[in-house]
């Protein structure tokens, strides 16, 4: 075996991804799924509801700025896999030109990286995130507020926006068919 046929084993890539829309079957569900269509097989995949959660909103305690965890364990599972993904894929609506509330609450507790990064902690391994917008109505404002959201968010947790696709008029288009073979593509790319 030479070194060259030894060292083309690649450790598997995990894609973290949260989905925050209450519905199963809406867009986001449509999002979702073309997505993971599109995504290598090789890619281990570990999904969280941020409904299913209930996540304990952050109360600003700054236990997080002492310790490298949260003193709330609800979301242990969540940020083990957050820190172990290569990839996080954020599927959400958009409610009121933010976050539904459970998904909010998620995206508080990322305080514990911005407080590891104020203490001098190291952040997470590098990951690239994909965000999934849905609205129902045909204003893009309320997509173009959750994405700055989060690369702001993102700067001091060695990730980045790799992409974001936004879905609208779902209020009376339920999918729409050339965003969803857009996300499926680009997924092919991961």
């Amino acid at each position: 075996m030479s070194a060259n046929t030894a060292n083309t084993k690649t450790t598997p890539r995990k894609l973290l991804a949260l989905c925050c829309s209450p519905r199963r079957d809406g867009a986001c569900a449509a999002m979702e799924t073309a997505f993971l269509e599109g995504l290598d097989k090789q890619i281990s995949i570990a999904r969280y509801s941020a409904y299913h959660m209930e996540p304990i909103p952050c109360d600003d305690c700054r236990d997080c700025l002492r310790h490298d965890r949260c003193k709330y364990s609800d979301l242990d599972g969540f940020f083990a896999a957050f820190q172990e993904a290569d990839i996080f894929l954020i599927v959400t609506p958009v409610y009121n030109m933010s976050l539904p509330a459970p998904a909010k609450a998620v995206t508080d507790r990322f305080q514990r990286y911005y407080n590891a990064w104020k203490a001098g902690r190291n952040p997470p391994k590098p990951k690239r995130t994909v965000l999934l917008t849905a609205s129902g109505s045909g204003e893009t404002d309320g997509a173009l507020h959750i994405a700055k959201m989060f690369r702001r968010l993102f700067t001091v947790m060695n990730t980045g926006l790799a992409a974001c696709f936004d879905m609208f008029e779902t209020d009376t288009v339920p999918v729409d068919l050339a965003v969803l073979e857009d996300i499926r593509r680009f997924a092919e790319t991961l």
